[in-house]
């Protein structure tokens, strides 16, 4: 996903509750033009957020796994095969999914709010 120009840092919870959904992403640009996310962005189904669920993070499809477990264990050489007989309840979608969440957020960006 990408938003670029806003005056103002978009709220995370309403992007990936809009991503969630399948709905569009839109923010005021600088310019006043209206941005939003590549159109070929892929709604993230299998994402989810729940204070009650490890605190919050970002898991796979509300199971104790989290995005950051999944990103850390391709990070260290583990293949979908060897992930997949770990965590026996995931689907190969899932950890395509949780990649796919943990590069968005690294692309996000905060834009400093003006005093």
């Amino acid at each position: 996903m990408w938003i670029a120009g806003t005056q103002q840092k978009a709220s995370s919870l309403k992007v990936m509750e809009a991503l969630l959904k399948g709905g569009p992403i839109r923010t005021r640009g600088a310019e006043g033009a209206t941005m939003g996310a590549e159109p070929d962005m892929t709604p993230l189904t299998r994402i989810t957020l729940d204070p009650d669920v490890m605190g919050g993070k970002p898991c796979i499809r509300g199971l104790r796994v989290t995005v950051g477990t999944i990103v850390g264990l391709v990070a260290s050489g583990r293949t979908t095969p060897e992930i997949l007989a770990a965590y026996p309840y995931l689907e190969e979608a899932d950890i395509r999914e949780a990649l796919a969440y943990a590069a968005w957020r690294v692309e996000e960006t905060e834009v400093p709010l003006g005093k």
